[in-house]
């Protein structure tokens, strides 16, 4: 989505968490439970910025402990 689509999106993307907006690509990322209450995550994004048209890429991780 590009820039200024919406006031105060909702939606949930890998572009949000890592910090990256005004581009277009796609994404590929996977789950992985190691242990009880333990939830890690890897995501890696490859594409273009709207604005200029250079390309964009970027991988983010996570690792969530419940309690």
């Amino acid at each position: 989505m590009g820039q200024n689509v919406a006031v105060a999106p909702l939606y949930e993307m890998f572009l949000t968490d890592s910090g990256m907006n005004n581009v277009k690509g796609w994404e590929v990322g996977a789950e992985y439970i190691p242990f009880t209450n333990v939830m890690s995550k890897i995501q890696y994004f490859n594409g273009k910025k709207l604005d200029s048209d250079r390309d964009a890429e970027g991988l983010f991780g996570q690792v969530n402990f419940f309690f």
